[in-house]
């Protein structure tokens, strides 16, 4: 069994159980993510769709600018990115392409404020290092189980649909 980066379960095929599609919340946006972080993964994108940059921006018939589930491995690499678990997500890859800072300090100070909000359950590719920078890039941190994650959402109010209801 093959593992992600962040110690999940490899999922080889885009039909498997263990995915589901959601959308992120007041969007039509869909994400393709593992069940048991679909909550949370859904919770983030709508975060960052509301404090940080439209998630609609640049989606045009045909093509989404976000994305979740994606077997493959991560770049240069011998390991599974987090994608190939479903356990990540990249929010407006156009307006944020890996290894650049592209965000205003506006995005970055609420992108920041989010990541440190949630640095329990999820970790930003904002905060990777210089050579490595992906202000896209959203996550399930290392070791994080199922578990914790449910636990997370139950005590911030988070509902399946990623929205909080407290």
């Amino acid at each position: 069994m093959s593992l992600s980066e962040n110690g999940w379960q490899v999922i080889d095929k885009q039909d498997s159980p263990l995915l589901k599609v959601i959308k992120v919340p007041t969007t039509t946006i869909p994400l393709r993510v593992r069940k048991e972080c679909a909550p949370l993964l859904a919770y983030v994108a709508y975060r960052v769709h509301k404090e940080v940059s439209n998630l609609n921006q640049n989606n045009k018939p045909g093509f989404q600018d976000e994305g979740g589930w994606n077997y493959r491995k991560i770049d240069n690499s011998i390991k599974f990115s987090n994608h190939a678990s479903g356990t990540a997500i990249d929010l407006n890859w156009q307006k944020y392409p890996m290894f650049k800072k592209k965000m205003k300090l506006s995005e970055l100070k609420a992108a920041q404020a989010i990541a440190s909000e949630l640095s329990e359950v999820i970790r930003w590719g904002g905060n990777y290092s210089l050579s490595r920078i992906d202000q896209m890039h959203w996550e399930i941190a290392p070791k994080v189980t199922a578990a914790e994650i449910k636990a997370f959402c139950k005590a911030h109010g988070i509902n399946d649909k990623g929205v909080v209801t407290k």
